[in-house]
């Protein structure tokens, strides 16, 4: 198992000095696996973790109605937690470019309705201030912002922020597509633009996840109710330029789905690199044997060239996450299975190589520990990687994270070779729709608000 770092509240003071000493005995880079638990939270809410510079983890926290971040730092024996003072603020993913770490979600409005965000604040600040202030703005026509990506105008210092989310209540939601761009150099440059997919009666795209690739911003989006999946691809230097719309069906083959627009089975999109992605999704396929499928192709092509299937005993398996190590070119997959008749919770992750043509073994690595729940994981620098979650302690819940290199076989985790498969069918390809896009942009009005929070001391466990 990872190693996990625990921060409790209230924790006695004599107690938080002997998990101080425990810290910084060593770093956490010396460790091959690590498990910590932090301040106490719930576990009702979106999950994120994200490296900062090599040497921090930045992590999406919730503490009774309030949503903030919280920072670990390497060789550190306190974790700092910031919430927003407003608890009309619900994040949803972030991201960091430079110095400024980006956020997105929705915020409740005077009139109880919803409107999506997008926001930002310092990281400077975050560490060395105790409160400071962030900044947020309101993207009219969105409902909820679920996943962004920022960087830079190639070329330039204006920072592009592409996020995706959704419209409209219960089963009338249908996705939406925004981008964001301001110079920081010059205020008055500062607008965003939103984009929807067709909508008709009886079917909806859904926006699902996005990630940057070399040269192009790449989306993930289902139609629901069908078995099919549509990756489109938009220019870096202009993501409004729908370049290429590709949806995906396999014969025979369905994906897991409920009876309502948001699904409760995700699909996941990773860049590999050399403008190449990994996708995955929940299947059935031959006579109900349950399957992630994990679909390799090159964004501007309407070509999958590699699929794998990694099984499952249960049928509520929910691919939580998908992430890719350049360094080892390893693709991690993070999974929970509800183990139906017992309310226990399995997860894996799967360690998967997205060149090998199946049939291969691969390694899983297995979890099954009573109280730990990973809900996000991210590859991380030197060769490891981190995951974050919720760890139930009696009656409590509290933020759980997990470090490990990859390749370590510890004594802390259970490994098992499991066997991955392909698919017989032939993926079939064919052109999507276009989006319809806002006919003007608009001006991004930024209002700030203050963050502030805490120090606690850590807990460590399965320490290696």
């Amino acid at each position: 198992m990872k190693k996990v770092i625990i921060i409790k509240k209230g924790m006695p003071f004599f107690a938080a000095i002997l998990f101080a000493c425990i810290l910084q005995a060593q770093s956490w880079q010396n460790f091959k696996s690590l498990t910590a638990y932090g301040m106490q939270t719930t576990n009702d809410y979106v999950q994120k973790i994200r490296p900062f510079k090599e040497d921090m983890l930045v992590t999406i926290i919730k503490q009774n109605n309030n949503y903030g971040f919280s920072l670990w730092i390497d060789d550190s024996n306190l974790v700092r937690n910031k919430f927003f003072a407003s608890q009309n603020i619900i994040v949803s993913d972030m991201c960091i470019l430079g110095d400024t770490l980006y956020f997105c979600g929705k915020r409740l409005t005077t009139q109880s309705n919803y409107v999506g965000i997008i926001g930002r604040l310092s990281m400077q600040d975050f560490i060395n201030n105790p409160a400071f202030q962030y900044e947020t703005a309101d993207i009219n026509n969105t409902e909820h912002l679920t996943h962004l990506v920022a960087y830079n105008k190639p070329g330039s210092d204006v920072v592009y922020i592409v996020t995706i989310g959704n419209y409209g209540l219960s089963n009338n939601q249908t996705g939406r597509y925004v981008f964001a761009y301001y110079d920081p150099y010059n205020s008055s440059t500062t607008s965003y633009t939103y984009s929807c997919p067709f909508i008709s009666s009886n079917k909806k795209e859904i926006f699902e996840d996005i990630c940057l690739t070399d040269n192009h911003v790449a989306t993930i989006s289902r139609i629901y109710p069908d078995s099919e999946f549509i990756i489109r691809t938009f220019e870096l230097a202009s993501p409004t330029n729908n370049q290429y719309k590709n949806s995906f069906s396999f014969p025979n083959t369905l994906y897991f789905n409920t009876s309502f627009v948001i699904s409760e089975f995700p699909l996941h999109i990773t860049h590999l690199g050399n403008d190449k992605v990994a996708v995955c999704v929940s299947v059935s396929y031959q006579s109900n044997y349950y399957y992630t499928m994990v679909n390799k192709l090159g964004v501007t092509s309407n070509n999958i060239s590699l699929t794998q299937l990694v099984p499952y005993d249960e049928k509520i398996n929910k691919p939580l996450e998908l992430d890719y190590l350049a360094e080892t070119n390893q693709l991690l997959l993070l999974n929970s299975c509800y183990l139906q008749g017992t309310g226990r919770i399995t997860q894996t992750i799967t360690v998967l190589n997205p060149d090998t043509i199946p049939p291969y073994n691969a390694t899983m690595e297995f979890f099954d520990s009573t109280g730990y729940e990973f809900k996000h994981l991210s590859v991380i620098p030197n060769k490891r990687y981190a995951a974050i979650g919720t760890y139930f302690d009696q009656s409590d819940y509290y933020q759980l994270i997990g470090t490990k290199y990859f390749n370590y076989n510890g004594s802390c985790m259970v490994f098992h070779a499991v066997s991955i498969g392909t698919i017989n069918n032939t993926p079939q390809a064919t052109s999507a729709g276009n989006l319809t896009s806002s006919p003007n942009p608009t001006t991004i009005n930024w209002t700030t608000g203050n963050i502030g929070g805490n120090s606690l001391g850590i807990t460590t466990n399965c320490v290696q």
